[in-house]
């Protein structure tokens, strides 16, 4: 494993501030035009990361090389079911009407392209199931009072690991149009 800004020992052990250098010094997020957002757990991202850099490199190589408004909305393979991405158009909604959702096979790299909403995040042990895990769609519904909501816009990205319940497509104040990048990565 090799790190630009030359931390040693499992990112476990690292502190909050070699995890926030190792963002910003590491070789494949550097000149990203979207930065990472705060609810990010720093240690999970890092610790995902080093089991396969070179996922992550390509994901962060499509964010910082792609020009998105010329991408229509589809599925697009990178590594087949080991990376790939949904870019998404659609109308923000009620809290009310959005499930909030867990992945269990991959990790979410969100990132609103046009527009802006707001999501929502909690632990999985702080949400409660409704609608029970489907390995076919990798996906399981929740419930939670715990739900905690962050403003995504075009500036940041949002990471969502398995451990992490999300609630995205929240609207704001009006429901409002937005495009969306979600990058998918194989556990």
């Amino acid at each position: 494993m090799t790190v630009t800004c030359n931390l040693t020992g499992s990112p476990e052990t690292w502190t909050e501030e070699q995890l926030d250098n190792w963002l910003k010094e590491e070789e494949c997020f550097a000149g990203c035009p979207v930065q990472p957002d705060s609810s990010i757990d720093k240690k999970s991202f890092a610790k995902f990361y080093f089991q396969s850099p070179e996922r992550w490199k390509a994901a962060f190589d499509l964010i910082k090389n792609t020009d998105f408004s010329k991408v229509e909305p589809g599925r697009y393979e990178i590594d087949g079911k080991n990376l790939f991405y949904v870019v998404d158009r659609y109308e923000t909604r009620d809290r009310a009407v959005v499930k909030p959702e867990a992945h269990r096979k991959y990790i979410d790299i969100q990132v609103v392209l046009e527009g802006e909403e707001l999501m929502g995040l909690t632990a999985l042990e702080q949400a409660e199931v409704t609608d029970p895990y489907n390995p076919e769609k990798d996906v399981e519904f929740f419930t939670s009072d715990k739900l905690v909501y962050h403003k995504a816009t075009p500036a940041s990205y949002f990471v969502f690991f398995p451990e992490d319940v999300h609630q995205p497509t929240v609207k704001i104040a009006a429901s409002i149009p937005v495009k969306k990048l979600v990058v998918k990565l194989g556990i």
